[in-house]
């Protein structure tokens, strides 16, 4: 089983905001943290190591997964999320949301 675009997303979003995620070696139950099956994660986390995105190591049923610089520079490109949201970014998009209200 694969995981959907938007639990990819939730994992993206997670490594991004975190750099790091920890995950227990017990394939059939959620992670605590994203509620996603922890099989399927398993798989999409070997994808972003087999790409170079992720570090692993494996400690006593226990899997620690840090970002790399690579894999930052890709979860930025990604999501697409600005690091610095300006005031007058937001002043902007409530004034576009009260015109299309009104």
């Amino acid at each position: 089983m694969r995981l959907t675009s938007g639990e990819k997303f939730r994992v993206m979003k997670h490594l991004k905001n975190t750099g790091s995620l920890l995950i227990h070696d017990r394939p059939l139950d959620n992670h605590n943290i994203l509620d996603i099956k922890i099989g399927p994660l398993r798989g999409f986390i070997t994808s972003l190591k087999d790409r170079g995105f992720v570090e692993e190591f494996y400690v006593w049923n226990h899997s620690y997964v840090l970002t790399t610089d690579s894999g930052i520079t890709w979860l930025n490109e990604e999501l697409d999320i600005p690091d610095v949201i300006e005031e007058g970014q937001i002043i902007e998009n409530v004034e576009q949301k009260a015109e299309i209200v009104n």
